[in-house]
């Protein structure tokens, strides 16, 4: 009869854990947008996120580490391991590349590929820095804390891997209702690394070079632009410059991670 009990107990926090993790993610968005409309300053509109979300994060933290982990044993085995660093490196400098034809490719037009750059200034370049510690790194660890590791880690020791993966990649997506199908593929990659690898660091860091990412590319093509005449043509509408520059980019990345994949290689057939 103890045994039974303990075992509900156990459930009912499993299901209390899970519950205020999203009353907590829901109210990071509502205080993320608390006294921010269309007249706030830029530089207010990104302090105000950057401070909100940092809080925020320091919060889910703390709750993550004293919390969840000491309730679900299975959370226990998901931890924050050491990665390569020319891996790293390399994921890094491969990524913009990827998120730049990924983004281009889903709006493909044929007859459209070489057309004129846009007319820009500095202060978009300054308004995409701006965001930039808020949008390409607090986010992207509350968003895997909060839709992955913490609720990977409920579901799987009640429902399995499987159907664990399903829930949050559908519940990551959901949070992101406005993309909701483009962020299903990438909510089921974190998934996946994260059951496999027991890692908490590789989605993470996955994530932030793909968020990073996707203001590199933007904010290259701004800054090239700049220094181009008017009229000038480019591939997507960016500056064949900025396009080169990402292509270098990915190539380097590629090499690093090769070079490291034929030296793991070697180390295993000396053992």
């Amino acid at each position: 009869m103890e045994g039974t009990d303990v075992r509900h107990n156990h459930n009912f926090f499993k299901i209390l854990s899970f519950i205020l993790g999203y009353v907590f993610l829901f109210a990071a968005i509502m205080l993320t947008m608390q006294g921010i409309n269309d007249d706030t300053p830029i530089y207010k509109e990104a302090l105000h996120w950057t401070v909100v979300e940092l809080v925020l994060l320091s919060g889910l933290v703390l709750v993550y580490l004293f919390g969840i982990r000491k309730i679900i044993p299975v959370a226990a085995d998901y931890k924050l391991k050491y990665t390569n660093r020319n891996v790293v490196l390399g994921i890094f400098l491969i990524y913009p590349f990827i998120v730049f034809l990924y983004a281009n490719l889903l709006h493909l037009d044929f007859g459209n590929i070489y057309r004129p750059i846009e007319e820009t200034d500095w202060s978009e370049v300054v308004s995409d820095l701006m965001f930039l510690p808020v949008s390409a790194i607090i986010a992207p660890v509350f968003e895997e804390l909060c839709c992955r590791v913490m609720c990977i880690s409920v579901f799987e020791s009640k429902k399995g891997k499987v159907l664990a993966l399903i829930i949050t990649t559908m519940m990551f997506a959901f949070c992101h209702i406005t993309d909701f199908a483009d962020k299903i593929p990438g909510g089921l990659l974190y998934g996946i690394l994260l059951i496999m690898s027991k890692n908490i660091g590789i989605p993470i860091l996955l994530h932030i070079a793909w968020n990073l990412s996707a203001f590199i590319v933007p904010t290259l093509s701004h800054i090239v632009m700049l220094f181009m005449p008017e009229g000038t043509k480019g591939i997507f509408g960016s500056p064949i410059v900025a396009v080169i520059i990402l292509v270098i980019a990915f190539m380097v990345g590629v090499s690093l991670i090769f070079k490291d994949y034929i030296k793991y290689i070697r180390d295993i057939k000396e053992i």
